[in-house]
């Protein structure tokens, strides 16, 4: 009985080690075919594999630092502009306090000087063209005439 038993188990063995072995072989050939090129020009396919993913993460390396470098740039390009509109505004107050007390007076307008400061050249001959005093006599009427032609 106990030979029978090791006969079994001897028989057993053999086949695993068989079955093992067959699919070692099968594995190893697949593998070789997956790292090996098949001829010179063209690359393996574990090559394309290789390639494809050092692609995909460096371009997500370098989305990830252009990300950064855009948004310092554009951080300090704001902060250049703000300190830029607040050196203009003070100097405008202080040249010429009819143009500061207008900037107090239309928020608008100091929007739009604080995000264009190369204006205030504009809007302070505008406001002093107006905040001239009229000569005496005079009624501004030539400011309101409208001229209808039938």
């Amino acid at each position: 009985m106990t030979n029978i038993l090791l006969i079994a188990l001897l028989t057993v063995n053999v086949a695993l080690l068989t079955f093992v072995g067959v699919y070692t072989l099968r594995f190893r050939s697949l593998f070789r075919s997956f790292v090996t090129s098949p001829d010179e020009k063209t690359p393996s396919p574990f090559a394309e594999l290789v390639s494809n993913i050092s692609d995909v993460f460096s371009r997500s390396v370098l989305a990830g630092a252009k990300t950064t470098f855009m948004g310092l740039q554009s951080g300090l390009v704001r902060g250049e502009k703000a300190v830029g509109a607040d050196i203009a505004e003070d100097i405008i107050s202080a040249k010429n306090p009819l143009l500061g007390a207008a900037l107090d007076s239309f928020p608008s307008l100091r929007k739009t000087l604080r995000r264009n400061p190369k204006l205030i050249d504009i809007v302070a001959q505008r406001l002093l063209d107006k905040s001239t005093p009229a000569p005496a006599g005079s009624n501004h009427s030539d400011q309101f005439s409208f001229k209808l032609k039938v």
